[in-house]
């Protein structure tokens, strides 16, 4: 709706049109309380008629009016008028970028000063959580004093509809309905600028800004779009499939800047550039070289991509200084460290399993080739990437084969935590040569290793610190639990630089509050030092680096005396921590700094019927984040532990295959998971880590009632449901690495089943409840058994010859399935009337998505129907993505200019 000069919006008088586009037209106005003059955005008509947009607008509006940076077109406020709805915005002097390319190419000395104040107001926003969308030539502004302004700061998110019309109309600002794609020029002015996963209809990121501001650069240095096309289909397609035209840039740019480009428009989201901070950092010391980088060699280009940074970078650690008053301060530099292409940093809750070496020349991560293989990396600071570290191979067949790795003092050494061979073992980073330094059991929480050739790492085999020669040996116990203070586990030990003295999480139940704790050799002396729910890292010479919120905090430590002084100082926000425990952050004892933070994103699972042919059918509802499911015995419903919009961890969910809908049953803090159904479908038991307890619960399958019983809950070892008796009278759970039964009846007290010294997962019941199968990795890797049950004395069977997990019965009890080494769905006949007696295992179809390789060691990626006749798979969508390492050189700079110190 058109507005005449001279039309009032609250205290606003209309004064003239400015331009109009798809997210509305905008006016100069008067502002007669302030008598000064803005900008007035009248939302259009498509976007005011939905009260809900309306709403989540308002939310979103007061967001973005908290960004507050010179380079940031400011928003003042939202005014209503009947029908009519307007943002009141900052009204910005001077020609668009738009308008200053359409003269021509911008010389390089001209551009790079427009792109920084550009990166500056991404990252401003970004510390926000606030990504831009939309950004384009147009929605910048050049004021005659040389300020840059960034317009329409994060209104993609907020003119967004509540429903999508479809993903790729949603992705844009600028494309929200088809009756606004009329615009022909206005819309291939947003698409020539939307980055691959926004036009496939996938999530923008910080990324997604990242990209737009390489088109933006690319435009200023050539005059020309990067990605053109006819129509928006045509612009599309060139920005999923083609390159820029990079002979188009023109030849004296120097080649850290082309490589920049080129790493801003990288297409694969994981291999560009992650950080705005970065790109600022190359646009503000431009390389004085003008060689060209040959567009066709994709390592070549990685290579000087990697050199120019890490060169760059040593340079200006090593040589530069800036002085403040009298001191002299290091320059403090940050660049990113990804997964290998085609790689996954795995870890619990996101948190990459890595290392930075004491020197500070090495960083050491593990990466899974999408669950078929584990590796460690390494990665010299001065080498363009990471290299394999030999001899650290491993095959998955508990989800992840390597936890957590830590270095020698020296930094020749890597030691690091095998599961499948059950062993800690130590490489040489020069040659590869592997030695086991002893054998472990139950789950292990990372190590330290001191001057001395101590090693002390933490066990759930005995919940304290244990001590071991890294030369080999038996380990013995360090420390004990205070049980007078609730007391459940000592995890993530760190030595301090004496090599004697060292901090440690002391985690408590009851009340009590989790703490880190400083202590010593040969002494039974400990410390309380900082309450916190998460465990400690350390920095030389005497910084304790600690979580408070979500927030890493750095502290001195006065060892003398045993306790935190001068003031905590902020050193990095929403840096990722695990339920056990563990942070994200690595420090090394040169100033050398590495932390993971952001979103980890797993690969999304469809869920689909496939017949036992191996043909597959129509898919089950919309793609979920879990990798478990449990189908209920009618075979109407899916039990998933998924993560709810706006939760961090998953709560259970039941999905009605029928009517396509789903309830969420749980809604605690804590991560709920492994979903069992009882065998009337009334009653889900799950595991949940309440209260800092791992325990079973059951609730309602309906939803009706919230409440949550518990059932039974353990202080020192995991707890995971298994299945449930068809009389409903017991539930086999796995305790640790046992298999116990839990009586639904009496007192319910739970009793073990079969206890050994190897690890027992995937329990199944058979139908009449005479015999139990399950997983066990007895005979060094996993096959699938079957027992007596309940007496497991009176038969055992090896039904898998060449390796299996996750057996299911076929209701009728004549058949026996399991998943095998190589994906595929094998069916065993069995008669489990009278006495036990199975057949050969005959393959029925392969999914290779569902090798052992890939699955954890309690989750099912599929289900049997109760007739044997299909099967309920959750199958991958795509690749995981796994958030990067950030480093960040002479770090402590930041707390010396701060004055901590």
């Amino acid at each position: 709706m058109a507005l005449d000069s001279g039309t009032r919006l609250g205290p606003y008088e209309i004064t003239a049109l400015i331009g109009a586009g798809g997210m509305g037209e905008v006016y100069r106005a008067r502002d007669t309380k302030l008598n000064r003059d803005v900008a007035l955005k009248i939302l259009p008509d498509a976007f005011v008629l939905d009260g809900d947009r309306i709403a989540r607008f308002r939310r979103e509006a007061q967001v973005l009016a908290s960004l507050n940076h010179p380079n940031i077109a400011a928003i003042y406020g939202f005014e209503d008028r009947g029908s009519t709805h307007a943002l009141v915005l900052e009204l910005v002097e001077g020609p668009t970028l738009a308008d200053r390319i359409v003269k021509g190419p911008i010389p390089l000395d001209e551009a790079l000063p427009i792109a920084k104040q550009i990166a500056e107001a991404l990252e401003a926003a970004h510390e926000q959580g606030i990504i831009h969308r939309d950004l384009k030539p147009a929605n910048i502004k050049l004021r005659d004093d040389g300020t840059v302004k960034v317009l329409d700061f994060g209104l993609a998110k907020a003119m967004e509809p509540l429903s999508a019309i479809s993903p790729a109309l949603t992705a844009s600002p600028t494309i929200t309905t088809p009756a606004q794609m009329t615009g022909v020029g206005m819309i291939l002015g947003t698409a020539a600028y939307m980055s691959p996963e926004q036009a496939k209809g996938r999530p923008a990121d910080k990324r997604s800004d990242v990209w737009a501001l390489g088109c933006v650069l690319y435009e200023m240095l050539t005059g020309k779009r990067a990605f053109e096309g006819e129509d928006v289909s045509d612009t599309l397609a060139a920005v999923l499939r083609a390159d820029p035209g990079w002979n188009a840039v023109p030849s004296a740019t120097p080649a850290n800047i082309r490589t920049l480009l080129r790493r801003c428009l990288e297409k694969d989201v994981r291999r560009r550039i992650g950080s705005v901070g970065t790109v600022q950092f190359l646009l503000t010391e431009p390389a004085a070289t003008d060689a060209v980088v040959p567009p066709a060699n994709r390592w070549r280009e990685r290579a000087v991509w990697a050199v120019a940074l890490l060169a760059l970078a040593a340079g200006l650690v090593f040589l530069a200084a800036r002085k403040q008053g009298d001191r002299v301060l290091p320059l403090v530099v940050q660049f990113q460290v990804e997964a290998p292409p085609g790689e996954f940093l795995p870890g619990a809750n996101g948190a990459p399993r890595f290392a930075v070496s004491p020197d500070g020349q090495f960083i050491v991560f593990g990466s899974t080739l999408l669950g078929k293989r584990d590796q460690l990396w390494v990665r010299r600071l001065d080498a363009p990437a990471a290299q394999p570290l030999r001899g650290t191979e491993t095959v998955p067949v508990r989800g992840i084969a390597i936890q957590q790795p830590f270095w020698s003092s020296d930094s020749r050494y890597v030691a690091y935590f095998d599961e499948p061979a059950s062993s800690l073992k130590r490489v040489d980073v020069s040659t590869g040569a592997v030695q086991v330094v002893t054998q472990v059991s139950g789950n292990q929480y990372a190590g330290t290793w001191n001057s001395g050739d101590v090693i002390l790492f933490a066990s759930s085999a005995t919940n304290g610190l244990r001590r071991v020669s890294a030369s080999g040996g038996t380990p013995t116990q360090l420390t004990t639990l205070d049980r007078s203070r609730q007391e459940t586990r000592h995890l993530w030990p760190v030595f301090l630089p004496d090599g004697r003295h060292f901090v440690y999480h002391v985690q408590a139940s009851g009340g009590t509050p989790s703490a880190i704790y400083l202590g010593e050799l040969d002494s039974p002396q400990h410390t309380k030092l900082v309450e916190s729910d998460y465990g400690p890292q350390f920095a030389a010479p005497d910084l304790l680096l600690y979580i408070r919120g979500q927030s890493l905090m750095a502290q001195r430590v006065d060892l003398s005396a045993g306790l935190l002084t001068g003031t905590p100082v902020l050193v990095a926000d929403a840096v990722i921590a695990t339920n056990a425990g563990r942070i994200a952050v690595s420090a090394s004892n040169t100033g050398v700094l590495v932390f993971a933070s952001g979103p980890s994103e797993g690969a999304k699972q469809q869920l689909i019927w496939v017949d036992r042919t191996g043909q597959m059918q129509t898919p089950l509802g919309p793609p979920v984040g879990s990798f478990s499911i449990a189908l209920s015995p009618d075979g109407r419903r899916v039990a998933l532990a998924d993560v709810a919009t706006g939760a961090a961890y998953p709560d259970i969910f039941v999905y009605d295959i029928d009517r396509d809908v789903r309830t969420r049953l749980t809604t605690d803090p804590a991560p709920d998971a492994y979903p069992v159904w009882s065998p009337d479908g009334t009653r889900i038991v799950f595991r949940s880590t309440r209260n800092q307890k791992i325990a079973l619960y059951e609730v309602l399958a309906s939803g009706s009632v919230p409440e949550h019983e518990l059932l039974t809950t353990d202080a020192e070892e995991s707890l995971v449901p298994f299945d449930w008796s068809l009389d409903s009278r017991l539930i086999v759970f796995g305790r640790g690495r046992d298999l116990w039964v839990l009586p639904m009846t009496g007192d319910r007290k739970p009793v073990p089943y079969l206890i050994t010294r190897f690890n027992k997962i995937h329990a199944a019941l058979s139908p009449n409840g005479r015999w139990l199968a399950y997983a066990s990795n007895e005979a060094g890797s996993y096959q699938i058994f079957v027992q007596s049950f309940p007496d497991p004395s009176l038969g055992k069977w090896t039904v898998s010859p060449a390796g299996g997990v996750l057996p299911r019965w076929n209701r009728n009890g004549r058949e026996l399935f399991y998943l095998d080494t190589a994906g595929r769905i094998m069916t065993v006949p069995v008669t489990t009337e009278g006495s036990f007696k199975l057949g050969q295992p005959v393959s029925l179809f392969t999914m290779a998505s569902l090798g052992t390789s890939s699955v954890s060691d309690r989750g099912s990626p599929y289900d049997v129907a109760s007739d044997g006749k299909r099967f309920l798979l959750s199958i991958p969508q795509a690749a995981p993505i796994s958030p990067p390492l950030n480093v960040v050189v002479n770090w402590a700079t930041r707390l010396l200019a701060k004055g901590s110190r």
